[in-house]
Order: structure tokens, then C-alpha cells, then sequence
């Protein structure tokens, strides 16, 4: 399997949301025993995605009633919104046959807009 395991948390007040992936040691790769950068990019823009809903639901205190089972509102684009812009330095290369971490926070909010960071880390070294 390309990627054996991903999951999502967050802290119960909304103030961060983390996801875990694991990487097989094969079908992730752009160059040999190195994972694609946009597979890297794309679980970072989604644990994001999931970082903002997490923020908007507690703003509104709304998380703690989605996390025991409430649905998610219906239209999930006018709730949360999409990426307009997403901005990634790449440090060091994520390896086939790893496990990363991926931490993301809200910065700030003006207005409708919703700026947030995020960093990827391999789990076992921290970088």
C-alpha cells in the first residue's frame, strides 16, 4: 500500500489540528525512496483544510457536539471555505517507509480570510 495509514486529531478547543501519515516504502515516490513533494503538499493542504473547520466549529462552539456525531454542515465550502493560496518551502525530503507528523494552527483571521500555517516532520527525527 502507498500509504498505509493516515489520521487526523485535534486539540478539544480548536487551537490545533495535527494529522499522522505513513508512507509505503514504494508508490509515494517521485524519486527513488523520496515521496512526491504533491503528495506532501496535498496532506499538508488538507490537514490545513481540516485546521480551519476544527477553529471554525470551536469559534462557533460547535466542536465538541461534531466530534460526539453532529454532522458536518451541509455546504462545507460556504462554512469553511477553500485554499486560495498555498505557499510551501520544502526543508528536506520526506523518505519512503516513513511516518511524518503534520501540525497546523490558525495565525490569524480578517474578515472571511483565514490564514494558517503548517509544517510537516518526520516522527522519529523531528525534522
Amino acid at each position: 500500500c502507498a500509504m498505509p495509514m493516515y489520521r487526523i486529531y485535534c486539540r478539544t478547543d480548536g487551537s490545533e489540528t495535527a494529522s499522522v501519515a505513513t508512507f509505503g516504502p514504494s508508490g509515494c515516490n517521485g524519486h527513488p525512496g523520496i515521496v512526491h513533494g504533491g503528495l506532501t503538499a496535498t496532506l499538508l493542504d488538507n490537514t490545513l483544510g481540516w485546521a480551519n473547520a476544527v477553529a471554525i466549529l470551536a469559534a462557533s462552539d460547535e466542536l465538541a457536539a461534531t466530534c460526539r456525531g453532529k454532522s458536518l454542515p451541509r455546504d462545507t465550502v460556504t462554512t469553511f471555505g477553500m485554499t486560495a493560496n498555498l505557499h510551501i518551502n520544502y526543508r528536506a525530503p520526506c523518505r519512503a517507509g516513513t511516518t511524518v507528523v503534520i501540525k497546523c494552527t490558525t495565525e490569524k483571521v480578517e474578515g472571511r480570510k483565514h490564514f494558517l500555517k503548517g509544517e510537516v516532520r518526520d516522527a522519529a527525527s523531528g525534522t
